[in-house]
């Protein structure tokens, strides 16, 4: 069956890749939920519902079957929610607000099969812990492109988390915008083969 991944994030689609899924990518530029407060668990499930649904609803129209894969992926501390930068400031913002703290990623899943109409939805929360950085740090970073088009303005992948990430609690892959511990087992509910050699 066809598999569509609902995304246009580079490093989704590189852990599909990871586990062997030959895959479309269809991002759904649905419109989503914003919020810098709330439940989050409401807000990125519901999101990623968005973006899954919007694409199975294109996908019945042609009359073809396909597992949808959505996601959304915010980051939280003191109940105050980030989603990704818009500006400069925005990413300097965050990164201080987030430097010397521990924060919460937490990505919600939506997961379509399109024949059966069956949908799941999953969530994962990591904890994260950046060193006190201090201003210099926090200027060179926000001067590249790597902030931008991620919650909270960084992600595990960066080079930036060699120097500033001190500790992880929970999913590496959640950190990465699709948790893999959440998502194999309803891919192979849905007779996926999964293949990570």
């Amino acid at each position: 069956m066809k598999i569509i991944l609902a995304s246009k994030s580079p490093r989704r689609k590189i852990l599909l890749k990871k586990i062997g899924l030959n895959f479309e990518t269809i991002p759904s530029n649905a419109k989503e939920i914003e919020a810098d407060f709330g439940d989050i668990d409401k807000i990125v499930t519901k999101n990623a519902e968005i973006k899954s649904e919007k694409i199975a609803k294109n996908i019945k129209k042609v009359k073809e079957n396909a597992i949808i894969i959505g996601a959304d992926t915010l980051v939280t501390i003191n109940n105050k929610i980030l989603g990704k930068p818009k500006t400069k400031n925005d990413a300097k913002n965050m990164i201080t607000m987030l430097s010397g703290t521990t924060h919460t990623a937490v990505t919600g899943i939506c997961v379509i099969n399109t024949k059966t109409n069956e949908k799941i939805i999953e969530i994962s929360k990591t904890q994260l812990v950046l060193r006190k950085l201090d201003e210099q740090e926090i200027d060179d970073y926000i001067s590249t492109d790597l902030p931008y088009g991620k919650a909270g303005s960084y992600n595990i992948t960066d080079d930036f988390t060699l120097i500033a990430l001190e500790s992880i609690n929970g999913s590496y892959t959640n950190t990465m915008g699709l948790p893999l511990e959440k998502l194999i087992p309803i891919l192979k509910k849905f007779k996926i083969n999964i293949n990570t050699r």
